[in-house]
């Protein structure tokens, strides 16, 4: 009777081809969206002054207005778009959007929300994190299948210009999302 059970719970693997499908639709917004968090981030208007280097905490610029996101909202829709819903929760919100104002004593190690609204509901950055340089590449038709902790949620291996890494892709009610970074 157990064996019955645990046969019966055993997570079904998507297809390789199918891996590579949902890869080949969601790296290029990975890829932008990697940018704007972690990357360089978004440009901000011309004609701003260049950051205060007597001032350790953040500084806000506006956002250029033909940057492709003008709000935390637009950007935030962007991200779901890409990212599973745990991922953003535990990951993106922190790093974009919340940061870790009074949470550190020290406030040199201190970590600023890098993206938020000012007053007029316009996108500001923090200029003051400069990101990093994104250098990985991952190849989508690469993606093979190598396990399943259930029907909706799957490990691929891909390969990208620095190695072979693995991805954790899930299925939400708005489809697959990845649940793990991409660079």
């Amino acid at each position: 009777m157990l064996l019955s059970f645990v046969s019966c719970n055993k997570a079904e693997l998507i297809s390789d081809t199918e891996a590579q499908n949902i890869l080949i639709e969601l790296m290029p917004k990975a890829e932008e969206i990697n940018e704007i968090i972690w990357g360089k981030g978004l440009p901000i208007e011309p004609g701003q002054d260049e950051a205060l280097k007597t001032v350790t905490a953040a500084q806000y610029r506006t956002v250029a207005t033909d940057a492709p996101y003008q709000s935390t909202e637009e950007l935030k829709t962007a991200i779901a778009e890409v990212y599973s819903d745990a991922f953003i929760a535990n990951t993106v919100n922190y790093t974009c959007f919340e940061g870790a104002d009074d949470a550190l004593e020290d406030t040199e190690a201190q970590m600023y929300p890098r993206y938020k609204d000012n007053d007029a509901g316009v996108l500001i950055v923090d200029i003051t994190n400069p990101g990093f340089e994104i250098t990985t590449k991952v190849d989508p038709a690469s993606a093979k299948v190598v396990s399943a902790e259930s029907d909706n949620k799957q490990t691929l291996e891909v390969e990208t210009n620095s190695g072979k890494i693995k991805l954790v892709i899930v299925k939400q009610e708005n489809g697959w999302r990845l649940d793990t970074p991409t660079y």
